[in-house]
């Protein structure tokens, strides 16, 4: 589901961008919607904890999870944060992208 996600998210957010100018992506763009829906909501609480039906997305799920410096995981939700933005081609997760965006 991951994978699916990250191969769809560059389609996706160029969908978002320019719906007119980019309406041949509309199957990838809903695609991508649907699993990240689902892994957010079906398959990430189980791994990373949280609850359930708390965000609608993995991306607004991981926003709150960069913000939260007490977690003990927090280092590698900001990871997962900074290869989201580099396949997205842009800072779609705003919460790594001021402090650690020089984090390799």
């Amino acid at each position: 589901m991951t994978d699916v996600l990250m191969i769809l998210l560059p389609y996706m957010m160029r969908f978002l961008k320019d719906p007119r100018a980019n309406w041949h992506l509309l199957p990838a763009a809903l695609v991508g919607f649907v699993a990240d829906i689902c892994m957010n909501n079906l398959t990430v609480p189980i791994f990373i904890g949280g609850g359930w039906f708390q965000e609608w997305t993995f991306s607004t799920r991981l926003e709150r999870l960069c913000r939260d410096t007490n977690h003990p995981d927090h280092a590698l939700f900001l990871q997962i944060a900074l290869k989201i933005n580099r396949a997205a081609g842009f800072a779609h997760i705003k919460a790594c992208s001021n402090d650690y965006s020089t984090t390799p």
